[in-house]
């Protein structure tokens, strides 16, 4: 590819970052020597219940390790339990132009205020995206007809997150290709693109063409922008420039996270939650101090509070007592003071029950219990494999707690678990975060001989995966007290 001599940076949107964060992208635009044009709200902002589905929109307020604590009913009943949800989000600055201009030195900016006109039915997000992209690009065109010239490159991105410039402004690109990032390999995502500035042109005018023909049948950020390059004729080339996703690097702090925890718990003291009010206030409770302030966390799982109320609480509440369930079960399998292998009974079948009747959340939620687990996860090992009757609870001997859980499951069918114990299998076998958690905590306890089974298990579940028999072989090595190149 011929040296590209103008690169253009486009940072549009809202933002949600730190001076500190917004110094890394700076310093990004800087090492190709960009030009930077920001359009941006001036209401800096956070995730809040509207921000796409529902899951995700309260897992990236209340963060992973909070959020998981919270029963599915809330999720979805926030704005019916809550009222006056928005006043548990922290209150934050403006954003200012001279705050862009002293981060992005020579930058063009702008900021202007909200405008509730551009809110679509179902979504509130989107056409404000497409707005300040089309608003941003405008001050790219603008500084070109100026200055008698086009960008070579043009580069647009959230300014809560964090893209690496130099990988999206080298690749040698025809006049129709652009950059893009794709959601499982089917739709675009709407974090960046980078192609040629009439390409860039096009991708802006999406806002037009959205207020103008879409408003009645919008299906979706990511569904659209994948019929609209197709309708403008552009090839989509996937590329993979995240340093830090929105997730990590534009989100809220632990203490703003804490504060709304908080916040939210004083006002479901006052709402019309007609299930288990103390049961529910006791758990998050409890889940905050472990999270927030690293407080033991003792929740006694055969408490006649806890127990008593949740087998007694109506079924015609906002909240099914069943979707406290999990919650209270989470709560005891983290309790340190609950024996390890109750534990690790309790939280397999809190993520049992997610692969089940929520496929959406049983992988995030998999991630954060290895986080909060005391053993990092390696406690769900006996679970993993073997056959599922040996773990059912006994019914006469067993915590009344495992008792629910047997007439829980009892509703499925022996096929729906089959299937479900496999995924869960796959998850927590298969993924990097969880192999290193578990690898890295037995190996610093020099619990060698649990960890061989682990890497068998790992081994004989992905016996075509190189990586696994790889993985296997170490962990032999290290068990038999061998030396590690």
């Amino acid at each position: 590819m011929k040296p590209q001599n103008r690169i253009a940076v486009c940072i549009s949107g809202q933002v949600r970052t730190s001076h500190e964060k917004l110094a890394e992208i700076a310093a990004q635009a800087e090492k190709i020597g960009a030009d930077v044009f920001i359009s941006v709200w001036a209401d800096r902002g956070g995730k809040t219940i509207e921000s796409g589905p529902r899951h995700i929109a309260v897992r990236r307020m209340f963060g992973g390790d909070l959020s998981v604590f919270l029963p599915r009913g809330l999720f979805f009943k926030l704005e019916e339990i809550c009222p006056a949800w928005q006043d548990i989000l922290p209150e934050r600055p403006p954003v200012t132009v001279q705050e862009l201009e002293g981060v992005f030195q020579g930058a063009i900016v702008e900021t202007e205020p909200d405008r509730p006109e551009l809110d679509l039915p179902g979504d509130k997000n989107s056409l404000r995206m497409l707005y300040k992209i089309h608003r941003c690009n405008l001050l790219k065109r603008a500084y070109e007809a100026k200055n008698g010239f086009r960008y070579d490159r043009v580069i647009r991105v959230r300014p809560d997150m964090l893209v690496d410039f130099a990988k999206l402004a080298a690749p040698e690109l025809g006049p129709k290709d652009l950059l893009v990032t794709m959601r499982r390999g089917e739709s675009l995502h709407d974090k960046y693109w980078a192609g040629s500035s009439d390409t860039d042109d096009l991708m802006a005018d999406l806002f037009i063409h959205a207020r103008d023909h879409r408003r009645s049948d919008w299906k979706g950020i990511h569904e659209e922008l994948t019929s609209y390059i197709r309708t403008q004729g552009l090839n989509p080339v996937p590329s993979m420039c995240t340093l830090s996703d929105f997730a990590d690097f534009g989100e809220y702090t632990l203490n703003e996270r804490c504060g709304m925890a908080k916040r939210f718990q004083q006002q479901l003291k006052t709402a019309a939650v007609t299930v288990n009010e103390t049961l529910l206030l006791e758990v998050l409770e409890k889940a905050r101090g472990f999270v927030c302030a690293g407080e033991a966390l003792a929740l006694n799982p055969e408490s006649p509070a806890t127990l008593a109320g949740l087998i007694a609480a109506p079924t015609n509440g906002l909240i099914d007592p069943w979707q406290l369930l999990p919650i209270v079960s989470l709560a005891a399998a983290c309790d340190l003071q609950t024996p390890p292998a109750l534990r690790a009974r309790l939280a397999y079948y809190v993520l049992l029950d997610d692969a089940l009747n929520w496929k959406a959340w049983y992988k995030f939620r998999a991630l954060h219990v290895v986080n909060l687990l005391p053993d990092h996860g390696a406690e769900l090992t006996a679970h993993i494999s073997g056959p599922f009757e040996a773990t059912m609870p006994d019914r006469d001997n067993d915590p009344v707690l495992l008792r629910l859980w047997a007439e829980r499951l009892g509703g499925s069918s022996a096929k729906d678990i089959k299937i479900a114990r496999h995924a869960l299998a796959d998850f927590l076998l298969g993924s990097r975060h969880v192999r290193f958690k578990i690898h890295d905590f037995l190996k610093e306890e020099g619990r060698l001989t649990e960890l061989l089974t682990y890497a068998e298990l790992v081994a004989g579940h992905f016996p075509e995966q190189r990586n696994a028999g790889v993985f296997l072989a170490v962990i032999t090595k290290l068990a038999a007290g061998q030396t590690l190149p």
